[in-house]
């Protein structure tokens, strides 16, 4: 029956293509809501572990919130004087560790022979601990001169890259952490120093800072056992600085995806049901159009599984032509959705593996293709257990 069920397929061009429009459309916003939902739910649990500091240093005057410096790439560019907050770093109790970043600007095409928009960060080799557990492959030991590290985000096809007129040498690729490191490209504290102090995009802020001297954070792990809350209050009276604990941030991008899962939830239920809806009488409508057609064939001596063959089939090729559809629209969607996830939104998002994808694009056309097969079983159900007789006569006295 598949070829049948093929030829009737491909006869009825108009017919079969609005199903499988409609079918692609519902699957093409179940897999983008779940795609939604894994992604920030992966950087959530991916940003939990991964941000080993647990409490963050900042400069006062710094326009943002926690959440938009740990989890979006905009760039920070607000400094303090680096000798003072250091001195108070080595003699405060509960310290175990602590690195500097100095924040320089966000690159793009006209700077940069890297693609998209990243954070160029310095970073201080000897005491990082956020940089290294992540880096692909073993770290490198030396880490100075024009070298560069990209983030799990960042594009990168060659182990040169050109920043701000230099050129640079990739010495290792970072995996993707859920947080702002994803869009970094890190190089060493000194030389993001040097570029930033001749950069014309933040020269008005070097009359009160001197670039050699300052840092745009410092990244501090607590000792074991010691309170965090308790060493937050403590770095809160240095007054060059304000705190930021990295659980409080956790803890507000955790209500924020609570919040986001059920916003999903109730535009996805409504979407889902309209489109339910639409595919349930769009599939019984079609097959009750033909139960004369599917009535005559077993009347004239045909199985009742052979048209329920026919229906299988049928609904096998609507549900895989729905896929393919929804698969094109989704790849050429995909540079715009790319954008809104991961363009600065400042909340922690992980795209979930291919494999991942597959599994769940695979599990919703099979569950497409099961609605379809039991809705047109159910429509063409009566037809097949008609009177010969009856379905004669309807057919003309033949």
């Amino acid at each position: 029956m598949r070829g049948i069920a093929w030829r009737a397929f491909w006869r009825r061009k108009k017919e079969s293509g609005l199903t499988v429009a409609l079918l692609a459309l519902v699957l093409l916003l179940a897999m983008l809501f779940a795609y939604t939902l894994a992604g920030y739910a992966g950087g959530l649990s991916l940003s939990e572990a991964r941000l080993g500091a647990d409490v963050v240093l900042f400069a006062k005057e710094a326009p943002v919130d926690g959440s938009a410096v740990l989890f979006s790439p905009q760039p920070i560019n607000a400094y303090f004087e680096a000798a003072p907050v250091e001195a108070a770093l080595r003699s405060m109790p509960g310290v175990a560790a602590w690195t500097p970043q100095f924040f320089a600007q966000t690159l793009n095409a006209d700077c940069c022979s890297v693609e998209g928009e990243n954070r160029l960060v310095g970073i201080d080799w000897a005491s990082d601990f956020l940089v290294k557990p992540w880096v692909r492959g073993v770290p490198p030991d030396r880490f100075d001169g024009n070298v560069a590290i990209l983030g799990g985000g960042v594009p990168g096809y060659e182990d040169e890259i050109e920043i701000l007129g230099a050129p640079f040498r990739v010495v290792a690729r970072l995996r993707p952490t859920g947080t702002a490191m994803d869009q970094t490209i890190f190089v060493p504290l000194d030389v993001a120093r040097a570029l930033v102090a001749a950069s014309d995009t933040v020269v008005e802020l070097w009359g009160r800072h001197d670039p050699a001297r300052s840092l745009s954070a410092i990244f501090i792990r607590a000792e074991a056992r010691y309170n965090p809350d308790l060493l937050a209050y403590q770095l809160s009276r240095l007054p060059e600085v304000t705190v930021i604990r990295t659980s409080d941030v956790i803890t507000g991008a955790r209500e924020t995806l609570s919040w986001m899962g059920r916003l999903l939830g109730v535009f996805g239920g409504f979407a889902f049901g309209f489109g339910a809806l639409a595919v349930f009488g769009r599939v019984a409508a079609d097959v009750r159009r033909r139960q004369n057609d599917f009535a005559l064939i077993v009347a004239l001596g045909a199985p009742r599984r052979r048209v329920y063959a026919w229906l299988f089939w049928e609904t096998m090729y609507t549900a895989f032509g729905a896929a393919l559809l929804a698969a094109v629209a989704g790849a050429l969607a995909w540079p715009f959705l790319r954008d809104a996830f991961l363009g600065g939104q400042g909340q922690p998002f992980v795209a979930p593996p291919p494999a991942a994808v597959v599994l769940g694009a695979a599990v919703f056309v099979a569950l497409a293709w099961a609605v379809q097969l039991l809705v047109a079983l159910w429509a063409v159900g009566d037809a097949v257990r008609r009177p010969v007789g009856e379905v004669l006569k309807e057919e003309g006295g033949l």
